[in-house]
């Protein structure tokens, strides 16, 4: 149920299948860390964070205490100005792959978002949490596919 998939995400605990989903998780993130080029990585942090405020727009909290509480959600004007980042960007990568990747993230991230909001109602802290590292991996899944290595 809703309440009690908060309460779980509440807890400190962790399951060992959650342990080793987050050690492969990290291994693969190593991997890729290691393979892109250091001034791609720009991309990768300001995408995944502007990733965070496309879906703070497209959502409502999942509670009223929290992080959660600290974010405007539904407000258009937050991806707006958090858009205007993004053209210094092409700077540091190639314009189809940043275009592919702002295409990627706004469907990948609706995707997220409709589902959580399905299951606990809307986003919480932790959610945020998912989306950053989701948008991160994401991005640099396409700049190493990309051959954006060194």
């Amino acid at each position: 149920s809703r309440d009690e998939a908060l309460r779980i995400m509440s807890s400190g605990n962790i399951g060992p299948f959650a342990m080793f989903a987050g050690v492969i998780y990290l291994a693969i993130k190593l991997y890729l860390a290691v393979k892109i080029a250091p001034p791609l990585f720009l991309p990768v942090f300001v995408l995944s964070r502007w990733g965070m405020s496309f879906s703070a727009a497209i959502s409502k909290p999942a509670k009223n205490r929290g992080m959660c509480t600290q974010i405007t959600f539904g407000n258009t004007k937050y991806i707006i100005l958090s858009s205007l980042y993004l053209p210094f960007l092409f700077f540091f990568a190639n314009s189809f792959l940043l275009a592919g990747s702002i295409a990627l993230l706004s469907v990948i991230n609706f995707v997220i978002v409709k589902l959580i909001e399905r299951k606990i109602g809307g986003l919480t802290g932790d959610s945020f949490g998912l989306i950053n590292e989701i948008d991160e991996l994401t991005v640099m899944l396409v700049i190493f596919l990309s051959r954006g290595i060194q």
